[in-house]
């Protein structure tokens, strides 16, 4: 007698048949929605050194950890990005979302606002 899993969908155990296409099915679901608006690492440098440029001149004592997510239109993008204090004294992180512009080749931060 040989151990083993035996999975027929032609067994009278319809419950097991749901669940085995509904977990695949959910994991498709995972799939596809994994990377949206993940940013290429071109994009994450070229909008780390945007947001860093604004922080600078805003005077503000922060440094993106990480971006997030980059959505860009255009002329137009936005961009979600981890943020902590400058110095790194502290592990906390808060997300700020920025609004973009195109401007020549890069990108410059038009407005920021903190995530929600």
């Amino acid at each position: 007698m040989a151990l083993g899993c035996r999975m027929s969908f032609n067994s009278t155990r319809p419950f097991t048949q749901f669940l085995a296409v509904a977990g695949l099915a959910a994991c498709l679901l995972i799939t596809a929605c994994g990377g949206k608006g993940a940013p290429s690492p071109e994009n994450a440098s070229a909008v780390t050194r945007a947001i860093t440029a604004y922080l600078s001149a805003q005077a503000m004592e922060m440094k993106v950890a990480e971006i997030k997510e980059f959505n860009e239109a255009g002329d137009t993008a936005t961009a979600s990005a981890s943020m902590q204090q400058a110095d790194g004294m502290y592990d906390i992180k808060v997300t700020w979302n920025f609004e973009l512009k195109k401007s020549g080749s890069n990108w410059s931060v038009e407005s920021h606002s903190e995530s929600r």
